[in-house]
């Protein structure tokens, strides 16, 4: 959730994050608070699924908490000619609180072993999203899936 898709080190603020972690902590015993807090100083725009700059809801959801989110998808290419799609359907998660908050990655399948991340989209609790995106393309998606890597633990 923290990946800088696009740019020359998309895990740049990962490695940032877990080097401020060691440099504050080493040669200490620090706890799952004090991991949070440097999470926190490091929060992206994804991560911040609430809002509010905290990651209360992503340690309540995925530290402490034993829910794990069924994900489900229903998504198409339709070609609009001149190599631009519409990507259009729906994305569900179910099975989970109404407070729980998952970005789940959207990624198009041009076949062969090569896959585009077409983006994300940010799930609160048991619910359907519509999804309607027209972008430029080289090809027309085989298919259109969500969690393909499995970056969500889900059902």
């Amino acid at each position: 959730v923290m990946r800088e898709e696009g740019t020359q080190d998309p895990d740049r603020p990962f490695k940032a994050m877990m080097t401020d972690f060691v440099k504050t902590w080493s040669g200490r015993n620090p706890s799952t608070d004090d991991f949070k807090a440097i999470a926190e100083k490091h929060i992206t725009r994804d991560l911040n699924l609430a809002g509010d700059g905290k990651l209360d809801y992503f340690f309540n959801q995925w530290v402490h908490g034993t829910d794990i989110p069924t994900l489900t998808s229903s998504l198409q290419a339709t070609d609009l000619g001149s190599g631009k799609y519409r990507i259009g359907g729906t994305v569900t998660q179910s099975g989970v609180p109404a407070e729980f908050r998952t970005r789940v990655p959207i990624y198009l399948d041009f076949g062969d072993d090569r896959y585009g991340l077409l983006g994300s989209i940010a799930l609160t609790g048991s619910t359907t999203q519509k999804i309607s995106v027209e972008r430029g393309l080289p090809q027309k998606p085989r298919c259109v899936t969500i969690n393909s890597f499995h970056d969500v633990l889900s059902r």
